[in-house]
């Protein structure tokens, strides 16, 4: 399931291969708006609700800024409208994030309309789903990180091995649990 390619047949391919289709359809999928993933989704686990990561969201955001506001002469007006955007992502119910937009929009209708196609996927704050998959992302950093100098594990079942113990962790982190007591109870 490992694979340079990223292409949705090779995010086909992982979803398939991760036998996520008998996964409960109350668990949050969640996704930084790649098209290749999006797609093998919807093809692979139809009917399922695909949400927009907060973090991803705000990050293009940054990349739109500096692209069409470059220079250090605009870096003031590249952080109040950061700002904004994150007044509008981290909104706290709906009312908030749509006066937020507006108050945005007055001073950046570009920004605006680049950004309100993805916050109908973006959940807020006080959700129990999450909002971003950083916590998945850091794992697969991590699995990279640590595969390297061992030149990968000896079997398939290890590295599934290593990827559900780090998950483990991870949860239980941001659950502030101590990691050592789940995994070892």
């Amino acid at each position: 399931m490992l694979s340079e390619d990223r292409s949705q047949a090779a995010w086909e391919l992982a979803l398939d291969g991760l036998g996520l289709q008998g996964l409960a359809k109350e668990i949050p999928l969640i996704a930084d708006g790649d098209a290749a993933i999006e797609s093998a989704v919807a093809r692979c686990l139809p009917g399922r609700r695909l949400k927009r990561c907060a973090w991803h969201v705000l990050h293009n955001v940054s990349e739109w800024l500096r692209d069409r506001l470059p220079g250090q002469e605009n870096e003031g007006l590249r952080r109040g409208l950061m700002a904004g955007a994150q007044a509008v992502v981290n909104a706290s119910t709906a009312k908030v994030r749509r006066d937020s937009l507006a108050v945005l929009a007055e001073t950046a209708p570009w920004l605006v309309a680049s950004l309100e196609p993805a916050l109908s996927r973006v959940g807020y704050p006080d959700e129990a789903s999450p909002r971003t998959n950083n916590v998945c992302e850091r794992g697969f950093r991590e699995w990279r990180r640590r595969i390297r100098p061992m030149d990968g594990f000896g079997s398939p079942q290890g590295a599934r091995n290593f990827g559900s113990l780090w998950m483990l962790k991870e949860n239980a982190r941001a659950l502030n649990l101590n990691w050592m007591e789940v995994i070892m109870p």
